[in-house]
């Protein structure tokens, strides 16, 4: 694991050179759309107020249930997120990179700390993992809407659906882009992130969600991984290390007004409870 972790380092190192940099405060931009904030107060609420709404005169219409799969989506990806960060507890480049012996006798590789990069938790990419999970539920309904609409060129269809998914690509890689560029994830860690969004949202999507049983669902499903949340806090000694992080961060960030104090465990536990 030091290994791949060095490798990462490297990575991250090589990409902080290129050209990426420059677009730093763009590439963070696009985080916000795969925050829990964007998608539960401004993308769920849209989704919902679209439902069943009508848009061409053939009378195709938004699916229903996208909204709720969206909404179950972003919830079980907090949550199985927070289960993996405490269960876990994994270091972020920033702080590693001093910390390990790996580097004993061989130089640091040369990195470049942002005002975004000192979080004072285990690494956990939240952000890759929304951004992966919830744009495919969208992506997938919305690539169902456009086949179901009638067009003068089969041509043109065809290049709107591969033009939909290239720009779902763009959105994921540009969010996993960020989170390894400011040095908050390693890139394995983010990798693991999109795998396990993909894998939440196409469960989402082979779902049948309809309005009042799923919501009843959605509070059930979210109750229970609270539970596991707790239970992952307690296995993984949340409480007793939570300061220890904190500590690695005033360590070696770089600038102290930096410092993003994340909530306690605990607290954290209950940030979108739905």
């Amino acid at each position: 694991m030091e290994a791949i972790k060095a490798a990462g380092t490297y990575f991250v190192s090589y990409i902080q050179k290129t050209w990426l940099v420059n677009y730093a405060y763009k590439l963070h931009q696009t985080t916000h759309y795969a925050s829990p904030g964007f998608l539960l107060t401004i993308a769920c609420p849209i989704l919902f107020a679209l439902q069943g709404a009508v848009v061409n005169k053939s009378g195709v219409t938004v699916d229903s249930g996208v909204a709720h799969a969206v909404l179950w989506t972003v919830l079980v990806g907090i949550r199985f997120n927070i289960i993996k960060q405490w269960s876990l507890g994994e270091d972020r480049p920033f702080w590693w990179v001093s910390e390990s012996p790996h580097f004993t006798w061989q130089r640091i590789p040369d990195l470049r700390q942002f005002p975004v990069t000192c979080l004072t938790s285990p690494a956990a990419p939240l952000f890759s993992l929304l951004a992966a999970g919830a744009g495919i539920v969208i992506v997938n309904a919305a690539v169902k809407l456009i086949k179901s609409i009638e067009f003068k060129n089969a041509r043109q269809r065809r290049w709107i659906v591969i033009g939909t998914w290239l720009s779902f690509g763009v959105f994921v890689g540009s969010v996993a882009e960020a989170e390894m560029l400011f040095l908050t994830n390693f890139p394995h860690q983010v990798a693991i992130s999109l795998a396990i969004g993909l894998s939440i949202g196409y469960v989402a999507t082979r779902r049948s969600f309809s309005r009042v049983a799923s919501i009843k669902k959605i509070l059930l499903v979210n109750l229970v991984i609270m539970a596991l949340c707790y239970l992952a806090m307690w296995r993984g000694e949340a409480i007793a290390t939570f300061n220890d992080y904190q500590k690695l961060v005033f360590k070696w960030c770089q600038r102290r007004e930096w410092m993003q104090i994340d909530p306690s465990p605990l607290l954290d536990s209950f940030l979108y409870t739905g």
